[in-house]
């Protein structure tokens, strides 16, 4: 589950990368046909691939989420059931002091809230990785240009 969450992360961060690397070749295909040259044979299957990389990007998306939300929710249950357990052994008065209650509740609540915390950090190792990937990619592409990086 965890395992399936960061595949679903690194290839989600990924696939920006290899957009661009396919909106490049369909834009240099596109800049020599107004230059009178034919388009590439190759054209149409790079615009296809653009596609389905949008549409495996959004369905990594989506991916990330419920692998997110399955976490948060045995992580929860698995909080619950100690919280429980503990509870379980304790006496009556334990349960009759309103201090020592509010501090079982503080504790589950604080334990549940950590779950909100993980998938934050997990969002932003993802967006690291798209940063990270996506500047030395952008690099080359640009500094063949005959317009100057400005232009890229």
């Amino acid at each position: 589950m965890v395992t399936g969450g960061m595949v679903c992360r690194l290839t989600s961060a990924l696939i920006p990368v290899t957009m661009l690397a396919v909106s490049k070749r369909i834009l240099d295909g596109v800049q020599a046909h107004t230059e009178g040259r034919p388009l590439p044979p190759y054209f149409w299957h790079l615009v296809a691939t653009e596609f389905l990389l949008a549409a495996i990007g959004s369905i990594l998306g989506r991916a990330v989420g419920y692998f997110d939300a399955l976490l948060a929710d045995r992580f929860t249950r698995h909080v619950s059931v100690r919280v429980m357990e503990h509870a379980s052994k304790l006496d009556l008065a334990s349960y009759e002091d309103p201090l020592f209650y509010d501090k079982l509740e503080r504790a589950r609540v604080q334990s549940t809230d950590r779950i909100a915390m993980i998938q934050a950090m997990g969002a932003v190792i993802q967006q690291v990785i798209i940063a990270s990937t996506s500047r030395p990619a952008l690099l080359p592409a640009c500094s063949g240009s005959r317009r100057g990086f400005s232009q890229c």
